[in-house]
């Protein structure tokens, strides 16, 4: 009799403690056990991102944006900001997004967008869109701090309920994702990649990927690589080829490390955290050490520029992830079709009203 009542007790009291461990998981944004053994469980700090981007045509536009609305799932809210030619600004404002804004470069009058300087073109674009999406952030940051924290939980629980990942908001700390709009960026992301840059979120400020071929030298500074290659001689002169023919081989395909240390690199698309952002923007003039003069202007990628002031003055930690973020000469994933992401993100984010 005794030795039965004892069972029932440790019985009852197992249940107790796994009734208590539910509810816990719940609670916290924990994800439940699903069949689609395919997604992975990504501990998620971000709220919003912020796409920004130049596009000159329109040609790869449903590519880049079915690329562009993939990543925006993996957040409760986004914006989309294009500075474009105005065949571009026609193409992307077909996808009648309110949350996107288009800025006509037709429609500037600045001296910087209409300089017969590439990179001052550039980086006036960019800034237009960085502008606008430091006033959303600063808007967005206060009111979701002060007046939506209630809702978290309520938001993270229909994430888990999509059996996409495990979504737990214990910070606000949003993205700023910077892509080219052109065929650059028309292949399909590898999502697992972006998954596992979110994952490594703690370790850097400022992300940018690998892919192959890696191209884009122009903006890639590092240790043993700091000068601009085009204010000597642009891609005819030795350190040109230099850097091209040993970063992929010896540097990237042989770091030990998934995340190699740059003080500045794009290659198409990087990510920055918004709260390093500052006072920095975008310039395409070569800025010269101190003491050095040169009569003849100079081009410098605007990139460089940018991401020197994060590091330099905001001390932001910048790297290469070495893993390829774009499915290049391969299949693509069977799932792939477009316009597929956008409508799954409209899914989701009407759940979330």
């Amino acid at each position: 009799m005794k030795e039965g009542f004892r069972r029932i007790v440790l019985i009852f009291a197992v249940l107790l403690c796994w009734s208590a461990m539910v509810r816990s998981q719940v609670h916290h944004g924990g994800a439940r056990k699903t069949t689609r053994n395919h997604h992975r469980k990504l501990h998620s700090k971000n709220y919003i991102a912020y796409f920004n981007g130049c596009a000159r045509e329109g040609d790869f536009a449903n590519a880049i944006m079915e690329n562009v609305y993939t990543l925006a799932k993996y957040f409760v809210d986004y914006r989309i900001c294009i500075y474009a030619m105005d065949a571009a600004a026609d193409t992307f404002a077909k996808f009648n997004d309110s949350k996107m804004t288009v800025i006509r470069q037709s429609q500037q009058s600045s001296r910087e967008a209409r300089s017969p300087h590439r990179t001052e073109r550039l980086a006036y674009g960019r800034n237009a869109c960085l502008n606008q999406t430091l006033a959303q952030y600063h808007h967005h940051h206060s009111h979701y701090r002060l007046e939506n924290r209630s809702k978290m939980n309520d938001e993270a629980n229909v994430i888990e309920d999509l059996d996409r990942i495990e979504f737990n908001i214990t910070n606000f700390e949003p993205l700023l994702i910077t892509l080219d709009m052109d065929e650059i960026n028309a292949y399909p992301f590898r999502v697992g990649v972006f998954e596992h840059a979110l994952a490594l979120e703690s370790q850097w400020d400022l992300l940018s990927f690998n892919r192959e071929p890696y191209y884009d030298f122009w903006a890639l500074r590092y240790v043993k690589y700091h000068n601009n290659i085009m204010a000597y001689g642009g891609k005819n002169n030795w350190w040109y080829f230099t850097l091209h023919k040993n970063f992929g081989v010896e540097v990237l395909d042989v770091s030990p490390e998934r995340l190699f240390p740059v003080y500045s690199s794009f290659n198409g698309i990087n990510v920055v955290k918004m709260s390093k952002i500052g006072h920095c923007r975008y310039s395409g003039e070569q800025v010269w050490p101190a003491g050095e003069k040169h009569k003849d202007y100079v081009q410098e990628c605007e990139h460089v520029n940018f991401q020197n002031c994060l590091v330099q003055q905001n001390h932001a930690q910048s790297f290469i992830l070495n893993e390829k973020i774009l499915y290049i000469n391969e299949t693509f994933p069977a799932n792939f079709s477009f316009g597929h992401a956008r409508a799954e993100l409209v899914k989701i984010h009407e759940k979330l009203r």
